[in-house]
């Protein structure tokens, strides 16, 4: 077993979840996991608003 998992960076379901619980977090090779998660951009249904993930509400 490997932590970080290898290819975390490519998965966005794992990375949301984990900026909201450690924000500066840096990944090994020195990206922050917004940086990783902007780069993996557009990611339907999530929407980068400055270190913060933001999930678009319903529209009524």
């Amino acid at each position: 077993m490997e932590i970080p998992h290898p290819r975390l960076a490519e998965r966005p379901f794992a990375l949301v979840p984990l900026i909201e619980l450690a924000p500066g977090v840096t990944l090994p090779d020195g990206r922050t996991l917004t940086q990783a998660l902007t780069q993996l951009a557009p990611v339907q249904g999530v929407t980068m608003t400055g270190q913060q993930v933001v999930q678009p509400r319903p529209e009524a």
